[in-house]
């Protein structure tokens, strides 16, 4: 689950053959069902504060059934808070099929995916509030002894608050995270120390999301607590918040090493996995999160939701409750770690994230997505609505576009606070969760629009120098799960001399507005790049964390081709030693073993890349994500690198062929040279099947 750009589960949507098939499927179009809005009780009434934004309502109901239409969204529930006020509180579509059910912002129980991390924040604020721990603490100094992390030859510990900004370092991983209904499940604490993942840079240097990291923390409340983290979660936050339909819980058979499960009144109120399939909604089945619960099991209603919102946003609010003291609430609000100067700062665990991605708007917010296999979610609080002076003073001639602006944001609001919350349960949500806020703050609020004008650098030659592929940090380094990172985000020089880069899915053009930062033309979003000792660019920093500068060799146009390649010379040797059956029988020894050898060689290396092509077309269709998370690695993958790893021996093997074949006389230069080219190509192939970890059994 993370924060930005979602894979599935926050982690799982990435560029396997398997995932890209999946993905083109279910993105596949078809009619949606009818849209019902459904308020609440505590909504019924106008609350005092919904006057100061006129229309609200049907605004919002605008904006979401046109999402909801376009991209086959079955349920939604909004809630939208100003200044300690609930505005809007409202339900759409169905979180039921048989029998269909519509969604009750008040009753029907969705999955907010990562925003659950920020309950795990909180409870390591309580735990240094009452000097329980601080959070510049080593993690190991909180942890039990099994699961302590190991140093892997880096010199820092990791700290509590490297698990809070994501800079700990952890490779990522998507094994496990999900469950199938049903499957066994581990607690936490032994889930933790069995699909531990490896520690690939010193902890504070690059933003990089954790699921493993957020567990962790958990575990560290456990520790610290001596309680269950669903029972202190339970106790010292959402009980007092008056969150009474929010829980970390899940509904599975009680079992002695697990959590308590969910009541069953909250089990009956759980909204169901429902896409749209076959011309119709079809419920899916839950998945467990269960054994990662700190980092995504939460599930809650916009009205919970509302409240905690309030809570974030009014530090006296928090105070009163006894969840944290307001001065601690504030501490919250400063930022923890920046990525290079002029990028928005990691506060605490939240983000501030551009809420305006095809028009500035440049609001500084605390917030969290959260994405599982099917629910999407978003959460934005902003504490200071106050609209932001002009960056630049107008020059000549500029004093009627001036006025013009300022003429269109009279009679705007302007000050307090605003909190948006929206939760789908289908998962093509995500991007009416993201844009939500982005239509409300430009149609009610002076701010609005202010990133437009902040100064931009004239010199745009040295863009130049940015061009290139660039690959998240956020992936798996040592094992067979770095397939899943193929993809890389290309940024090029437009004509007209601006940047351009798809960092929220769509092309977007970017000016340099300070060295090596540059920032959105029609947007929020901000970019910088970094460099090493020698002044080489090595990453660009996006607001979904660092990517570093990847070469030809290790892209995905370079695995393509050498796949290719490979393919057509093993298709080539087998051809050859058919049309060479009846040809002079050879005249060594050496020569029929080195036939034999790239024959049968070529032969492993069709059946191998074979495997690997069923393997992955098995997982196309609208459920082949689901399926890929839950069963792998399955047996046809183990079958499939099994045979590979027998092609890669024979490859080696042929490398022996090579002396022979120059020293030998009665070949002609044309059959060396082929022959030399043949084992080169395999070999090239060999080695970049190793960078991705394909060579063996990397699976664990």
């Amino acid at each position: 689950m993370r924060p930005e750009c979602r894979r599935v589960g926050d982690m799982a949507r990435g560029s396997s053959f398997a995932a890209i098939a999946a993905l083109v499927v279910a993105i596949a179009s078809g009619m949606h069902a009818p849209v019902w809005a459904a308020e609440s009780a505590e909504q019924a009434a106008s609350p005092p504060g919904a006057s100061e934004l006129p229309g609200l309502e049907a605004f919002v109901d605008g904006v979401i059934d046109g999402y909801m239409q376009k991209d086959k969204i079955a349920g939604v529930e909004v809630a939208i808070v100003r200044n300690g006020e609930l505005l809007l509180l409202k339900g759409y579509g169905i979180d039921a099929v048989e029998p269909v059910q519509r969604v009750d912002p008040t009753r029907s129980l969705f999955r907010i995916g990562s925003i659950s991390k920020t309950f795990t924040w909180l409870a390591l604020l309580q735990l240094a509030e009452r000097g329980q721990l601080e959070l510049t603490d080593p993690v190991n100094q909180h942890l039990p002894d099994e699961l302590d992390i190991p140093d892997e030859g880096f010199e820092e510990p990791i700290r509590i608050i490297d698990l809070m900004n994501h800079t700990a370092g952890f490779e990522d991983s998507i094994q496990h995270l999900f469950r199938a209904e049903g499957s066994p499940l581990l607690p936490l604490s032994q889930h933790l120390q069995k699909y531990r993942p490896h520690r690939v840079r010193e902890p504070g240097r690059l933003m990089a999301y954790s699921n493993y990291g957020s567990a962790l923390a958990g575990a560290i409340v456990a520790s610290v607590s001596g309680m269950p983290f669903e029972d202190y979660i339970e106790r010292n936050i959402l009980e007092p918040l008056g969150m009474t339909s929010t829980t970390f819980r899940e509904s599975y058979p009680p079992a002695p090493d697990l959590p308590a499960p969910m009541s069953e009144e909250l089990a009956r109120r759980r909204a169901e996995n429902i896409e749209w399939r076959q011309g119709a909604w079809q419920a899916i089945a839950h998945e467990h999160i269960v054994s990662m619960a700190p980092a995504g099991s939460a599930v809650s209603t916009a009205a919970d939701m509302a409240r905690y919102m309030i809570a974030l946003l009014d530090p006296e609010v928090m105070a009163g409750a006894g969840v944290l003291r307001a001065d601690t609430v504030m501490r919250l609000r400063e930022p923890t770690f920046q990525s290079a100067p002029g990028m928005p700062a990691v506060h605490h665990g939240f983000f501030n994230l551009p809420l305006g991605t095809t028009r500035p708007v440049g609001f500084d917010n605390l917030s969290h997505n959260g994405a599982t296999l099917h629910f999407t979610s978003l959460m934005t609080v902003i504490p200071d609505l106050t609209v932001a002076p002009v960056f630049e003073e107008p020059g000549e001639g500029e004093d009627t576009a001036t006025d013009a602006l300022m003429a269109q944001q009279e009679g705007l609001v302007s000050g307090g606070t605003l909190g948006i919350f929206v939760t789908t349960n289908s998962s093509l949500g995500m991007r009416l969760a993201m844009q939500l806020p982005e239509h409300l703050l430009t149609r009610y609020f002076a701010g609005a629009g202010r990133g437009a004008r902040s100064a931009a650098v004239d010199d745009r030659a040295p863009l130049q120098q940015y061009v290139g592929q660039y690959r998240s940090a956020r992936r798996s380094y040592t094992k067979l799960e770095k397939i899943l990172s193929l993809a890389s985000l290309p940024i090029s020089v437009s004509p007209e001399g601006e940047l351009v880069a798809a960092i929220l899915g769509e092309p977007a053009r970017f000016v340099p507005i300070g060295e090596d930062l540059v920032r959105q033309t029609n947007g929020d979003v901000t970019l910088a790049f970094l460099r090493d000792e020698d002044g080489r660019i090595t990453h660009v920093v996006t607001p979904g964390g660092a990517m570093a500068r990847i070469g030809f060799f290790q892209s995905l146009p370079w695995l393509i081709l050498i796949l290719v390649a490979g393919l057509i010379t093993s298709v080539g040797i087998v051809i050859g030693a058919l049309l060479s059956r009846h040809r002079a029988p050879p005249s060594s020894v050496w020569e029929v073993r080195s036939r034999w050898v790239m024959i049968v060689m070529a032969v492993v290396w069709l059946a191998a890349l074979a495997l690997l092509a069923v393997w992955a077309i098995s997982f196309a269709g609208p459920d082949g994500i689901d399926r890929f998370i839950y069963t792998y690695p399955d047996g046809l993958l183990k079958v499939a690198l099994g045979v590979l790893l027998v092609a890669v021996g024979l490859t080696l093997l042929s490398i022996g062929t090579l002396v022979p074949a120059w020293r030998t006389p009665g070949w002609s230069l044309f059959r060396r040279v082929r022959h030399s080219l043949a084992i080169v190509i395999l070999l090239a192939l060999v080695l970049t099947l190793m960078q991705w970890n394909l060579v063996g059994f990397r699976y664990f």
